[in-house]
């Protein structure tokens, strides 16, 4: 035991500093390690973060007509649904001096129950979300603001038409005077949480309109979009034909498309993507895209 001490005080006495220079070494590598597998976590995180924090829906359902609210509550009320979210768009086109713009064209979204508001929660990257009870304030999405060159504090003035005006042949060619003028001010700039994650060519001008809005443009709204939470963050795709199975009783227009779109983390139902479940002809609102997705 004595010539096994000598020889190891002897040792360390002449090479601490190059263990002590391993030992250091050890510790930055694992310690940077450590940081690169917490960093990696909090990334691969951060998109679920934003669902929740959103509180993004797992489906989105339209039914290619008009917005029918008596379907909506039937959805709504189905078993498997734990919380249920419409948006609108309207018969509208922005106004400039007092004539309509169609270059100046986004999809106008408005909702009557709290669609990016309560559910799948506009994420605001400049300035704020508008509030609810105001008609007069607005949001568009990033892609708008650089695209059609909107800015915050804007003032924009839209035209409402009816749908007899708006289908009218003549319509772009010499629009009529708009039912209904109400002018918007933008208070936000930022994200609709489907643009997360999303594909360039998938990428539309949106304006965000409030509940307040909604209500004062109904007679106007044209089709809806409704976004239901599940239980489970991802329902199997035999759980979504079940919910159409469930909800193929409710009375319908004769001249309506069902759809079942993926959205968000629904990858399971992703064979149902945009893909009709029973069509028929039916005309396309300007602005909505009846092609399925790849």
């Amino acid at each position: 035991m004595g010539v096994v001490d000598y020889w190891t005080r002897m040792t360390l006495r002449e090479r601490w500093r190059s263990y002590a220079g391993v030992v250091l070494l050890l510790g930055l590598t694992g310690g940077l390690s450590l940081f690169a597998i917490a960093g990696a976590r909090r990334t691969q995180s951060s998109y679920p973060r934003f669902l929740r924090s959103a509180n993004a829906s797992t489906l989105a359902l339209t039914y290619g007509g008009l917005n029918d609210r008596k379907t909506n509550l039937a959805i709504a009320a189905l078993p498997d649904v734990r919380q249920s979210r419409t948006y609108v768009s309207f018969n509208a086109v922005t106004l400039v001096r007092g004539k309509p713009d169609f270059s100046l064209d986004p999809e106008l979204v408005g909702t009557p129950d709290g669609r990016y508001f309560a559910q799948d929660r506009f994420a605001p990257t400049h300035g704020r979300r508008p509030d609810p009870k105001r008609a007069d304030e607005a949001a568009v999405n990033e892609f708008a603001a650089r695209t059609l060159g909107y800015r915050l504090g804007q003032r924009i003035e839209l035209g409402l038409y009816s749908t007899e005006q708006y289908a009218a042949p003549t319509f772009f060619r010499d629009p009529p005077a708009p039912k209904l003028r109400l002018g918007v001010t933008i208070v936000g700039i930022g994200l609709f949480p489907d643009e997360v994650l999303q594909d360039d060519g998938d990428r539309t001008t949106r304006m965000l309109l409030t509940q307040a809005f909604t209500e004062r443009a109904k007679p106007y709204e044209n089709y809806s979009v409704q976004g239901v939470v599940w239980p489970t963050a991802t329902p199997t795709s035999r759980r979504c034909s079940a919910m159409w199975r469930a909800s193929s009783p409710l009375e319908r227009p004769p001249t309506e498309r069902r759809r079942l779109t993926s959205f968000m983390r629904c990858r399971r139902c992703s064979r149902y993507r945009s893909r009709s479940v029973r069509s028929v002809p039916y005309p396309v609102p300007r602005g909505w895209s009846s092609s399925p997705r790849p």
